[in-house]
């Protein structure tokens, strides 16, 4: 996905993955994004009459890439998970 992300260069990439990306992951994911001028807001939420929680991401390219709302990286506060560090 990274190097269609990187090829491609779109507006917006929408990801979604299960809890476990959030100490698996997330911080590569951004890292990862944020090497090739793309910016990142994430967060966990519970959907559906199942309440399956889920992490969703969305990145789009930063300010100076001519694209984007900018630099807004953001780390969602998310009670009972252990802190992520980036």
């Amino acid at each position: 996905m990274f190097r269609l992300v990187d090829e491609l260069r779109p507006d917006y990439v929408l990801v979604e993955n299960v809890p476990g990306l959030i100490v698996r992951g997330l911080g590569r994911i951004l890292a990862d994004l944020a090497s090739i001028g793309f910016d990142a807001e994430w967060d966990f939420t519970s959907i559906g009459l199942q309440r399956s929680e889920r992490v969703r991401l969305v990145a789009y390219p930063t300010a100076s890439d001519g694209h984007g709302p900018g630099n807004m990286v953001r780390a969602a506060s998310i009670s009972g998970l252990p802190p992520v560090a980036f």
